[in-house]
């Protein structure tokens, strides 16, 4: 099943626009990252865990409501099976005299009983995540992160050429990038389930843009004296029905988690639904264009790759032909 047939769009003709349109999405969302808007979760800053279990199902809006209307920043899923009807709640703050959980069980306290909407709770736990342990999960989070761009570029490399991954590692840098400014703008938390939710998003970036460079190489060895502009233009009009298809379902899956998998896997979904947008466009308006400029650059450098291919008489391409003696 193909949505488009037969598509002749010049997708590198305005790279430059596209190049810059990044940057400046890039700028922007850096300056709301090194502004301190991007919401570090507990994962990451430390802070109290507290399992509680009601005497009836708890109502997930009502106690979020209850805890906005006193100031308490409390982040709320359920817990175990519904019949346990139990909620974790996780605090950013410290364990001594500035610990929010005391001031989110005195009002639980208050306002729970037998005759209010709450009900009757107890606390089955309370666990203590303190900013050591928050550090280190940050440098390991990070760390995940920068070594799968790293072996996805010794893949691409090994499998294709040089230009090819550093344009595939540029997307998926780009990805990341784009994905955690837009996270900051959100104001969405970023704890470890972003970190795998990033980690998804690259793969599935480097996933659609091998599609592309694959049909780059098959073109090449039907159109070899071909630029390679025009067989990057050519391999992504070909893959632009399997592009949108395999993205359009992905968003419906993304989006549909977005829109009913509650408060607990916002930032997750989220994640997921703006990075395979972004990694859509990256595809066809960043991988492209990199690949293009490393390839030129290897030109001006007379690198191995400014060498046209021979045909089989030995000749260079392009090179008038001999007279005869």
């Amino acid at each position: 099943m193909r949505l488009l047939r037969n598509t002749e769009i010049d997708f590198l003709k305005y790279r430059r626009w596209w190049v810059a349109f990044s940057i400046l999405m890039l700028v922007v969302g850096g300056f709301e990252v090194l502004a301190g808007d991007l919401r570090l979760g507990i994962d990451f800053t430390g802070g109290r865990q507290l399992t509680l279990k009601f005497d009836s199902p708890p109502e997930a809006e009502r106690l979020r409501e209850l805890f906005r209307r006193e100031g308490l920043d409390v982040q709320l899923q359920r817990h175990g099976p519904p019949s346990d009807h139990a909620v974790m709640l996780r605090l950013a703050g410290g364990s001594g005299s500035d610990d929010p959980a005391g001031r989110v069980l005195e009002l639980l306290e208050r306002e729970a009983g037998p005759g209010s909407p709450i009900g009757e709770f107890e606390l089955l736990s309370s666990d203590y995540v303190g900013p050591q342990i928050g550090a280190e999960l940050r440098r390991k989070g990070a760390l995940a992160v920068v070594l799968s761009l790293a072996g996805m570029l010794a893949y691409i490399w090994i499998r294709f050429e040089l230009r090819f991954a550093i344009g595939a590692i540029m997307a998926s840098i780009h990805d990341v990038l784009v994905t955690v400014s837009v996270l900051a703008l959100a104001n969405l938390p970023f704890d470890l389930s972003t970190i795998a939710a990033l980690l998804t998003v690259v793969g599935y970036s480097v996933n659609d843009t091998v599609v592309v460079f694959d049909r780059v190489r098959e073109n090449r060895r039907s159109r070899r004296r071909e630029p390679l502009e025009r067989l990057i233009n050519r391999s992504l009009n070909e893959t632009l029905s399997r592009t949108l298809m395999t993205s359009g379902t992905t968003l419906l899956a993304t989006t549909s988690l977005l829109v009913l998998g509650g408060e607990a896997l916002r930032s997750f979904s989220f994640v997921m639904t703006v990075g395979v947008v972004v990694g859509t466009y990256s595809t066809i308006y960043i991988a492209g264009p990199f690949t293009l400029l490393w390839d030129r650059l290897g030109l001006l450098r007379g690198g191995a790759s400014a060498a046209p291919p021979r045909p089989a008489d030995g000749r260079a391409a392009g090179a008038p032909a001999q007279p005869p003696m």
